[in-house]
């Protein structure tokens, strides 16, 4: 464990930081994974909660973001109130009986996402996120210290995303037409959407895209839509 937190913190790259994780929980049987990072003082429901999602199939994380299934989803939102982690299982049990929970629920067992765990995590300067672990089998048989383990591994690469973010440039400037592209880079649009809604060309995209990480100081679209909403330069 020591080794993998020393890794943790020599990595400059948000992609990198998450796929370490992924790799080494796909060890405990984790086959899907996300990190939602949520700004300072705002719910984890919140549209402007950065997602970073593998393994979930595609039909569902559309219909996460056009279904408005992250308002509705309760179990980000149960899990920090426990501020440790919970199986998916537990924190639906304590969810409120509403309409559009249950709906939620109803999808979400529709698409075979059954099984999994929610982690809190917590920053300096109240960040605060949420981790999710997808299992293709119950996971309530792990044992606590696994669970520990991949907890602790989870919240060092939380604050590592952390103190990256606290060396972001004194200041940066981005043009408007920058901003739009980084809008809906957060927006999870791809860069044939961008082109197609901005009315430029895709290759027009990828240079905007360019520009931005080299501003930004990132290399990856998650780390961008994070350093562009903790430096104040987007809002989604």
């Amino acid at each position: 464990m020591r080794r993998n937190l020393a890794k943790l913190e020599r990595m400059r790259d948000f992609g990198e930081i998450l796929a370490f994780v992924r790799d080494i929980a796909g060890q405990f049987g984790v086959v899907r994974q996300s990190y939602h990072f949520t700004p300072v003082f705002e719910a984890p429901t919140s549209h402007n909660t950065v997602i970073a999602a593998e393994g979930f199939p595609m039909e569902w994380i559309a219909l996460y973001d056009s279904e408005n299934f992250l308002s509705d989803d309760p179990i980000p939102e149960l899990t920090l109130e426990d501020g440790r982690f919970l199986t998916w299982e537990q924190a639906m049990s304590r969810a409120d009986d509403s309409e559009r929970v249950a709906r939620y629920i109803s999808a979400r067992y529709a698409h075979g996402l059954q099984y999994g765990i929610g982690m809190a995590l917590f920053g300096p300067r109240n960040r605060t996120a949420y981790a999710s672990f997808g299992f293709d089998e119950d996971p309530a048989g792990m044992s606590e210290g696994k669970l520990s383990l991949l907890h602790s591994l989870m919240q060092a690469a939380h604050m590592q995303i952390c103190r990256l973010l606290d060396e972001q440039p004194p200041e940066v400037t981005l043009s408007r037409r920058e901003q739009q592209v980084l809008e809906w880079i957060g927006k999870g649009k791809s860069g044939t959407d961008i082109a197609a809604i901005l009315g430029i060309s895709h290759d027009t995209v990828r240079t905007y895209t360019r520009r931005i990480f080299d501003k930004l100081d990132v290399t990856d679209r998650v780390g961008a839509t994070v350093k562009g909403l903790q430096m104040g330069l987007i809002r989604l």
